[in-house]
């Protein structure tokens, strides 16, 4: 992907070129653009702040409740396996904890092999007596189990379909006003003040939707992962950078959530802090990729059919490891970048001859790439 310069993407609208404009869109929306302009159509992409930008990573369930739920859950696996090989790095097995959903261990082992788990793929029953997390209890009379699931990054994916639109000839652009006027639309560049009026064939807004979270403090350990039954619904407790977060798997209230924390961990959320996240259309996922996607890879590794992202990552990391990163800050950026990598370690070792601090070296390689390639705006947006 060439270098962007957010002004020359700007300059780049033509007036009387006619658009199909995607305001602040969804997953699902998102592909559609990527679609249309796949045909040959002029596309142009809008936010009326930021994009995703940062890891998101969703967790999604596959648990078969009832042997009935069997064959719809091997179904969205091979879905979601199908949508790994898009974009590998953002897709990654996760092993979760599920307490008192009354699965006897017989039934277990029937699962694991229906959905060809073996090894360590294999589901294994948890002692929760050696889990411990500040000021947090789990009820213990509940059994508790590991099944292999899947987790998404939502918001890298939401950015790399972003700049897989920009390299096909998309105009995407952030902190963008938009209003109809008659025939046209007019485009108010939030940064610079500048407008610009455009012909629109169509005009797509997404809907945001939010759950509520509430931060519980650290995890018992990196990627944790836990679902207990709360009504018709389920708490899930997520490692997310270091901190528990707590929020309901379908419910976006947050009244629900807080009632779940008070009966099943006996905890009030009064003392904890309360926030919410963006939903962006995680049901994209309960379908295979569109053909069209199927010919090309999202900032992955060039050879995903071939060795494991983990060892192409350890290839990539050998290389790397010279600027003073360690093997987790590598891993972790691997698992946000991809390929991507590639040209970030070239840069970082150029950095090598001005300081050898890694944390600068890579904070500056990181910011550098950002503003080349993701829109990203270091000053304050005009009011």
């Amino acid at each position: 992907m060439k270098e962007t310069n957010r002004d020359e993407i700007w300059h780049q609208i033509k007036s009387e070129d006619p658009f199909d404009i995607w305001v602040d869109p969804e997953l699902t929306q998102l592909l559609d653009a990527l679609s249309k302009i796949m045909d040959g159509k002029r596309v142009m992409v809008l936010f009326r702040e930021d994009m995703p930008r940062d890891d998101d990573w969703h967790p999604i369930p596959l648990l078969p409740l009832t042997m009935f739920q069997v064959p719809g859950t091997m179904r969205k696996s091979r879905v979601l396996s199908k949508w790994a090989k898009i974009a590998s790095h953002l897709f990654r097995p996760v092993k979760t904890i599920w307490l008192g959903t009354d699965i006897s261990s017989q039934k277990l082992r029937w699962i694991d092999r229906f959905m060809g788990y073996d090894l360590h793929h294999a589901s294994q029953w948890i002692n929760l007596s050696m889990m411990n997390v500040p000021e947090l209890k789990f009820p213990r009379h509940l059994a508790g189990f590991s099944y292999q699931e899947w987790k998404v990054n939502i918001g890298r994916l939401y950015m790399e379909l972003c700049k897989e639109i920009h390299l096909r000839g998309g105009i995407v652009l952030n902190y963008m006003d938009v209003e109809n006027s008659g025939s046209s639309t007019i485009l108010k560049d939030k940064i610079s003040g500048n407008l610009k009026g455009v012909i629109s064939q169509s005009i797509s807004e997404g809907k945001t939707f939010e759950r509520a979270i509430v931060r519980l403090g650290l995890s018992p350990w990196t990627g944790f992962m836990m679902r207990i039954p709360y009504k018709n619904d389920f708490l899930e407790l997520q490692d997310r950078g270091g901190n528990l977060n707590a929020s309901m798997v379908m419910s976006e209230e947050s009244r629900i959530l807080a009632d779940a924390l008070h009966d099943l961990l006996c905890i009030s959320v009064k003392q904890f802090n309360w926030e919410t996240c963006h939903l962006h259309g995680e049901r994209l996922f309960n379908e295979p990729p569109p053909q069209k996607l199927l010919g090309f890879r999202l900032m992955v590794a060039p050879d995903t059919d071939g060795s494991p992202v983990e060892d192409v990552m350890e290839t990539a990391y050998d290389i790397s490891k010279q600027t003073g990163i360690s093997f987790q800050e590598f891993r972790d950026l691997f698992y946000r970048y991809g390929s991507a990598m590639d040209v970030m370690t070239e840069h970082a070792y150029q950095w090598m001859n001005k300081t050898r601090d890694h944390s600068v070296i890579w904070n500056e390689v990181i910011e550098m790439y950002r503003g080349k390639f993701e829109w990203n705006i270091t000053k304050t947006v005009k009011p």
